[in-house]
């Protein structure tokens, strides 16, 4: 089965009343060892109706994250781009993950903090920045099976597709097994997911 293409991609944010918005930070750790820690950010559009995020300036706090993710992306110099870094960044940090919202006085504060540390990304998908999956279907026959290879990348708006980025499925048949059902591998797996 095809991967969903959110959470595929991350990169700036541009909406924040959209979903899959993380917050990365860096803290110091033991000597010059650097701990990452994640967060999940919850219903960020609802944290401007608490009086003391309004108070400590959170729209400005929001508008400034938003602002300073974009710029690193535009200004990243590491190898490959910003989003695939950030990517493997949160990939890498999501058996630790945390989730924070702002409910209160003391979380509003919290958020204030962690917003001047932390670097925000967004889903690309949920940013509207992905416009959704290219899938390449081969099939190469021996003599005594079917071998089929499905690549799905994500594309962007523009159609440029992700190439350091997708998810392979390779796939063998014997002839014999071919024989009893009907079609190849990849037609009986997309009539399987018409049936569900």
């Amino acid at each position: 089965m095809a991967p969903h293409p959110k959470g595929v991609l991350f990169g700036p944010v541009k909406d924040w009343g959209q979903g899959s918005t993380k917050l990365l930070l860096d803290s110091d750790g033991d000597g010059d060892l650097k701990v990452r820690r994640q967060l999940t950010l919850e219903n960020v559009t609802n944290w401007l109706a608490i009086p003391k995020f309004q108070e400590l300036g959170g729209e400005g706090a929001l508008a400034t994250a938003a602002s300073t993710s974009t710029r690193q992306c535009k200004e990243f110099a590491g190898e490959g781009s910003f989003e695939l870094a950030v990517t493997s960044i949160e990939r890498k940090g999501r058996g630790d993950e945390e989730t924070f919202e702002v409910v209160d006085d003391t979380t509003a504060e919290r958020a204030i903090e962690l917003f001047n540390r932390g670097l925000a990304i967004q889903d690309e998908a949920a940013n509207g920045s992905m416009e959704g999956l290219d899938v390449q279907h081969q099939i190469m026959e021996t003599l005594d099976k079917v071998l089929e290879s499905i690549v799905i990348r994500p594309l962007k708006p523009s159609g440029e597709l992700v190439e350091a980025m997708g998810y392979q499925l390779n796939l063998s048949t014997t002839r014999r097994m071919i024989r009893k059902e009907t079609g190849t591998p990849a037609v009986q797996l997309a009539r399987i997911e018409e049936a569900l």
